[in-house]
């Protein structure tokens, strides 16, 4: 469980997405309106102990915001997301987690929209 924020503010609209590349695990959880998560796998809540990238990405999965690859409008414009580049990438957003089994502290992800 946690929060993410830009700015001080809670994001909402966007997702956080939680990578162990080396175990192929990816999860990716939509954001409520107060910028909270609650993580979980495909079968039980929480995430498989370990450490994770993590990457904010704009759209929740299965909001709509994103449409089928068959339904996308090649003349649509692209919506412009408040969240920066860099944190919309595992590999460059610096975010990580470290789970541990039991219980963990909730995790605060505070992005900043300029360094």
């Amino acid at each position: 469980k946690g929060r993410v924020t830009l700015d001080g503010q809670p994001l909402t609209n966007a997702s956080i997405v939680f990578e162990d590349a080396s175990r192929g695990i990816s999860v990716n959880v939509a954001l409520a309106d107060d910028g909270t998560f609650d993580a979980r796998t495909y079968d039980k809540p929480g995430l498989p102990p370990g450490t994770y990238q993590v990457a904010v990405r704009p759209g929740a999965a299965g909001d709509g915001s994103a449409p089928l690859v068959g339904d996308a409008d090649p003349n649509a414009a692209t919506a412009v997301s408040v969240i920066p580049t860099k944190y919309q990438s595992v590999k460059t957003s610096e975010l990580s987690a470290e789970v541990e089994v039991g219980e963990n502290p909730q995790y605060e992800f505070a992005l900043m929209s300029s360094p």
